[in-house]
């Protein structure tokens, strides 16, 4: 008033800022603040992504003091809608989507696509399962609906005929001990490899070493496995009975007897007063008495002698 008389009113300056409400009061003013700014006269923007409000890493864009609906919006990744982003798009009920061949239509992240099918956006190639050769070994792939399955040659086995097997016990073919069991692919049977010594067709059958023997002076041949051996008739030894033995060699012949070496034996030439086979026997030849008339037999080394009596 003229006289001050009156209290100024506080709100006439328009203290509060950014569409705040100014309150008189006793003690001045109050600013009723618009959601979005605070302090005393509503100057302080809040920023309200601060929050982290979007979802599904969707932006948060904070919104200017002019905006009256929102004080900050979502900017969504593909695929996701909603205030904060938080509805997943079903885009197969969206668009509507058939899958073909019983294909089941799942819902990705900015799209669709078919499950558990056949090829394609909507399941129509059929997939050659037999496609990546995967027969291995030369096995022969059958193409199914939803899986392939490999024919394996003789000798292999497998999901894949990636198992190298024994052609032999397929065959149920029984080799002897030592022998060994091929199978010929080309001809498709297999057959045993004998080892040395042995023949027939599983290898039971010992060969006759002796057929081609080198036994010498009547020798008998005794077979054996892989070998053969010479049993040598007497007065011959070696590997094939082809030494001839000496039998006087170890001088069998005793005092002063000579050996005659013979075929599987000796003989001994005794000397005068010796015999027996080897001459090793004295004679006594005065057991004859040779002496006459009353003579007395002496014994010598070569021989005797008489001591006749006088007259």
């Amino acid at each position: 008033g003229p006289f001050c008389e009156e209290p100024g009113d506080p709100c006439a300056s328009q203290p509060c800022l950014n569409g705040g409400i100014c309150q008189y009061n006793q003690s001045g003013y109050v600013c009723d603040c618009p959601a979005g700014f605070l302090g005393h006269s509503c100057e302080i923007d809040i920023n309200e992504c601060s929050s982290r409000p979007c979802q599904n890493r969707g932006t948060c864009i904070d919104l200017p003091n002019s905006s009256k609906i929102h004080w900050c919006i979502c900017s969504c990744m593909p695929g996701f809608t909603g205030k904060n982003c938080e509805e997943v798009i079903d885009y197969c009920r969206l668009l509507s989507i058939n899958c073909l061949n019983e294909g089941l239509c799942l819902n990705i992240i900015g799209g669709f696509t078919d499950f558990f099918s056949t090829p394609g956006e909507f399941c129509e190639v059929q997939i050659d399962n037999c496609g990546s050769n995967s027969c291995e070994n030369g096995g022969t792939c059958i193409d199914y609906e939803d899986h392939f399955k490999c024919t394996c040659p003789i000798g292999f086995e497998g999901e894949r005929c990636e198992l190298d097997i024994d052609a032999c016990l397929f065959y149920n073919t029984s080799c002897a001990p030592g022998a060994l069991c091929f199978y010929d692919e080309e001809n498709q049977r297999s057959h045993c490899v004998c080892a040395l010594g042995w023949t027939g067709q599983t290898c039971l059958e010992n060969i006759n070493d002796c057929e081609v023997n080198q036994c010498q002076h009547g020798a008998t041949c005794e077979n054996g496995i892989n070998k053969y051996s010479c049993n040598c008739v007497p007065g011959y030894e070696g590997p094939f009975c082809e030494v001839e033995i000496n039998e006087c060699s170890s001088s069998p012949c005793k005092n002063g007897a000579t050996c005659m070496d013979l075929i599987g034996h000796f003989s001994c030439h005794c000397a005068a007063g010796f015999k027996g086979e080897t001459c090793s026997v004295r004679m006594n030849e005065c057991l004859d008495r040779p002496c006459w008339n009353g003579g007395t037999c002496e014994e010598e080394i070569n021989g005797f002698k008489c001591n006749c009596p006088f007259g």
